[in-house]
Parts: structure tokens; sequence; C-alpha cells
């Protein structure tokens, strides 16, 4: 039982924990399980150095609430999965709630789906432990792994959430340039009225929380806080369609608000890994990049040939730390193989593979590109997406035809 998977639960009612502890070890007799009936429990056992993967808690409690327990476990554990269960009458706490949890279940909700979520977690969990990548991690400079703009963003919604109007208002003021680019990326959707002023409390509106935060760590990663470098950087232009695409295909097929933000996020972060192999090991990037376009070969495979690690997997790591939700973290590390997700039938990642695949196969190296990867045409008919392809096609030749006149 060492290596067995540790969950911690809590919830201040005992019944609800009884029922659990009962129903659970029944179902899964081989992970270790603890039960605590409040958030500063689960602190002191995380600081006596129990192993833990996965916490599950509870939004309502008294003293401290699921929330405020998440977002000191992401600060201190950041490697713990977090999971909150919450009802629907919660929407303010859940906003709080939102930067620090990866996953939420809206209650009430089966034994089963509770125990699909930690799987979940668990799985990536395990697929983030490689040592190269943790790694290439150790090697990476401060600004990169907590850029300033990003960390204070998290540093607000830790403390208030995207609801607070007033502390979001000093964050624009300190962060004015980053705000800026994140509004700039809002009407490229076209989701402002042109020439309308918009507060960043109306960007997380409209955006949502996910795709908020991946446009501050994009602009601080690839523009060094300036908005000009920003915009005018190949790879952060060519996220920017990702996102694009991936948002609207979602709005195409009438998806849910949390989904877009999803697969607009995941996109938007699914190269980053790119940009920071780049820095740490710049040699062995362009040797994998040349033996990639020699070979004709997909850009994983070279990747791990030379170095052992995907920028896809690096990409997935970094979301991981930063606090982005499992479904965000899994699209990401799975955009290029997503037969191979742990999670076949996810409709966020159908949107962000496909975003990548338009955007390659309509830009300036198309009929190449097209080659080394051909379209998982089996994953594709699997999750039943085969049939909306063309329209899908067109969606996205228009946003890149788009982009290409501006």
């Amino acid at each position: 039982m060492a290596n067995a998977p540790s969950i911690i639960f809590v919830d201040d009612d005992p019944n609800v924990l009884s029922g659990l502890r009962r129903r659970v070890r029944a179902k899964r007799p081989n992970w270790r399980l603890q039960f605590c009936d409040n958030g500063e429990e689960v602190l002191n056992l995380l600081q006596a150095r129990h192993s833990v993967d996965v916490i599950v808690s509870d939004m309502r409690m008294p003293v401290m609430d699921g929330a405020e327990l998440f977002r000191k476990v992401s600060r201190l554990y950041p490697e713990i999965g977090r999971i909150l269960l919450s009802g629907y009458a919660d929407g303010h706490a859940n906003l709080l709630g939102t930067s620090a949890t990866h996953h939420f279940l809206m209650k009430p909700c089966d034994d089963q789906s509770i125990i699909n979520a930690i799987e979940r977690a668990l799985i990536l969990r395990s697929y983030l432990r490689d040592p190269y990548l943790l790694g290439v991690m150790s090697c990476l400079p401060g600004h990169y792994l907590w850029p300033t703009a990003f960390r204070d963003l998290q540093t607000t919604l830790y403390h208030e959430g995207p609801v607070s109007e007033q502390n979001l208002a000093h964050y624009a003021m300190d962060h004015r340039d980053c705000v800026t680019f994140i509004e700039r990326y809002a009407r490229r959707e076209e989701l402002l009225v042109e020439n309308s002023p918009a507060t960043l409390h109306h960007l997380f509106e409209i955006l949502g929380v996910e795709s908020v935060k991946a446009l501050a760590l994009l602009f601080e990663i690839y523009g060094n806080g300036d908005i000009k470098t920003a915009e005018n950087d190949p790879e952060l232009t060519r996220a920017l369609i990702m996102a694009e695409i991936a948002a609207r295909l979602g709005r195409y097929e009438n998806s849910e608000f949390e989904n877009i933000d999803a697969s607009r996020a995941a996109a938007l972060l699914s190269h980053v890994g790119s940009k920071l192999i780049e820095t740490v090991l710049p040699n062995q990037s362009m040797t994998a990049r040349h033996i990639a376009d020699k070979n004709q070969c997909d850009i994983i495979s070279a990747e791990i040939d030379v170095m052992g690690i995907s920028h896809a997997g690096l990409s997935a790591c970094m979301a991981a730390l930063w606090s982005f939700k499992h479904e965000i973290i899994e699209d990401i590390a799975f955009h290029h193989r997503p037969e191979s997700a742990p999670t076949g039938r996810s409709s966020t990642l159908a949107m962000v593979y496909a975003a990548q695949h338009f955007a390659r196969e309509n830009g300036r190296a198309g009929r190449l590109i097209k080659e080394k990867y051909p379209l998982a045409e089996c994953y594709l008919a699997t999750i039943g997406i085969g049939e909306k392809w063309a329209s899908w096609s067109n969606i996205a030749r228009e946003i890149v035809h788009k982009n290409e006149l501006r």
C-alpha cells in the first residue's frame, strides 16, 4: 500500500464523510483514504509531511471554506490535485475558488463521478512527474516560472476572486499593458462592441477566468511585459489564432461557456513549452526541429528522441504548476495525439486538436506540414466529429484569412 494513491476527503458533515468512507473504500480498496472535517486539519496533515495525491473538498464549511483551503494548498503544495464539490447556489463562492481548483463537481453528484475525477487527477499527476520535465522546469528563470503580471493576477484571484471589481481595477492600473493586450484579444473574437471600453471584471465575464489567466501568462512570457513585443511575436500570434479558432468552434457547437473558456485557454498554452525549451535547451530544440523537417516526422517524436521530453508535456506540466484545470492540462498534454488522452471523448480536446490542425493547414507551409501531421481520422470518427469537419474547416479558414489581413 506504500505506493497506493492517497486521497483526502474534506466535509464538515460527519454523515457525508461516513458515507464516502464506506462507498469509496468498497469501490477502490487499494486507495489510501483520509477524512477530515475541516480545512485546518488538512493543512496540519500536509505540514506533517503526509503524502497526498488528491484532495476532494466540500465548498461550504465553517471557519475555512473549500475555496480558501484550496488557495492555501495551491500556494504551498501546487502538485496536489484539488477537486471542489459545490452546490448550484454557490455562484459567488465558486468564482472565489476558481483560480485554485483543478476540477469542479456540482452537487449532488454520484460516487462514480467523484471517483472518475480523482482517477483523472491521478493519471495526470503520474504523467507530470516525468524527471526530464521536472529537470527542465528546475532550470527555468523565475520570470518564466511566475511572470509578474500573472503572479499578481493569481494573488488577486486567490484573495477575492474575479467578482471583486475594486481589486481588479487596482490590478488593471498596475498592469495597463497586460489588460490592454487581453482586451485586444477579446476584440479579435468580436466579444466587445467596437471602441467600447472594457474593465478587467468585464473581460473575466466574457472570456472566462482560465482564458484571462492564460493571456496574462503569454503577455509576459512572449512579450516580456511589452505590448508591442507581444503583438509582433509570430509564435504568440499563432497561439492567438488557435485560441480564436477553438472558441469559435465551441460557439458554433453551442458549447457551454466553461468549455469554451477551457478550450481557448488550452489552445493558448499548448505551445508555451516550445518557448521554454528554447530558453533552457536551445541547441537540442533546434536539432529536434531539424530532424522533424528532414525526416518529415512530427515534432513530438523528434523532441522525445533528442531531449526525452516534448513541448506538449512541458506545456502541460507548467499549466499544472500554474493551477489550471485538469481538463485544460489534459488537452494541452494530448493536443498532438488526442487518441492517447485518458478522457477519450473530451469535447474540449477535440476543439484544441482541430484548432491546431487548421492553423497549420491554413498557414504558409500548410502543404508540407499536412504530410507530417496526417488527420487523426479514427479519433474524429470515434468522438463523432468526422461529419462536421468540413464545416469546422470553413470557420477556421475564415479566421486565418482575417488574421492575414490584419
